[in-house]
C-alpha cells in the first residue's frame, strides 16, 4: 500500500469521530432549549402568582370581592331603630349621602329615577345618611320625594362597618349580597353615574 492510500484512511478515521460529535451537538441544543423553555414556564407561573396576588385587594379596603354587604343600623325618620338588609334575590345599592352634601343633593334626582326604573326588576335601593341631623334628614327626604322606608340615618358602628366611605359613595351587592362595586363621587360637583348605570345594566342583561 503506498503512502497517499494510507494517509488517506488515517484522514477518514480521523474524521468520523468528529461527524459523530457533531450530530450529538444539536441534541445538547435542543435539550438547552428545553431547559430555556422550562425557565420561561416557571417564570409565566411566577407571574401567574404575583397576577392572582393583585386581585385580592379592592379600592376602600375591601379584600377580594368576596365581602357581605354589611346591615345598616341607624334610626328612621321618627326616631326609631331601624335595620335595613339585603333581600336575598335582590341586587342590593346603598347610597350614602347627607342633607348638606352638594354633590348628594345633586344625584338625588337621578338617583330617584333609577330607583323608579330598576326597583320593578328586583333591585333595592336603600338611602344611608351620615354626619347628619335628624330634622335635616327628616326635611330633605320628604322635599326630595325619598322613599322612608328605605332611608336611615346610620349609627357610627354602621359607618365603621362599611370602612367610613366619603360622600357621596355607592355600593352595589348581587343577588347573594356580596358587594361587586363601589362608586365614589366625593368632590364632584356635578356626579357622573354613567358607569354606575352601565354596570347596573349589565347585571341585569339590559
Amino acid at each position: 500500500m503506498g503512502i497517499i492510500p494510507l494517509l488517506f484512511i488515517t484522514l477518514l478515521e480521523i474524521a468520523l469521530p468528529s461527524a459523530a460529535f457533531s450530530k450529538e451537538t444539536p441534541k445538547k441544543d435542543e435539550n438547552s432549549k428545553a431547559g430555556e423553555h422550562g425557565e420561561k414556564a416557571d417564570s409565566a407561573g411566577e407571574a401567574a402568582q404575583n397576577s392572582s396576588s393583585k386581585l385580592k385587594s379592592l379600592p376602600g379596603g375591601y379584600v377580594h370581592k368576596w365581602t357581605k354587604i354589611p346591615s345598616l343600623k341607624g334610626f328612621d325618620l321618627s326616631g326609631g331603630t331601624i335595620l335595613l338588609e339585603p333581600i336575598p334575590g335582590k341586587l342590593t345599592v346603598v347610597l350614602f349621602m347627607a342633607s348638606w352634601c352638594v354633590p348628594c343633593q345633586d344625584m338625588v334626582a337621578e338617583m330617584r329615577a333609577l330607583d323608579k326604573k330598576y326597583t320593578p326588576y328586583g333591585v333595592n335601593f336603600y338611602y344611608a345618611f351620615s354626619h347628619d341631623m335628624q330634622t335635616d334628614v327628616r326635611g330633605f327626604v320628604r322635599e326630595r320625594k325619598i322613599s322612608p322606608e328605605r332611608t336611615s340615618s346610620i349609627t357610627d358602628e354602621s359607618m365603621k362597618d362599611f370602612r367610613d366611605p366619603l360622600l357621596p359613595t355607592l355600593f352595589l351587592a348581587d343577588r347573594k349580597g356580596w358587594i361587586i362595586d363601589k362608586f365614589s363621587f366625593q368632590g364632584e360637583s356635578r356626579p357622573d353615574l354613567s358607569k354606575f348605570k352601565e354596570k347596573l345594566q349589565s347585571i341585569l342583561m339590559f
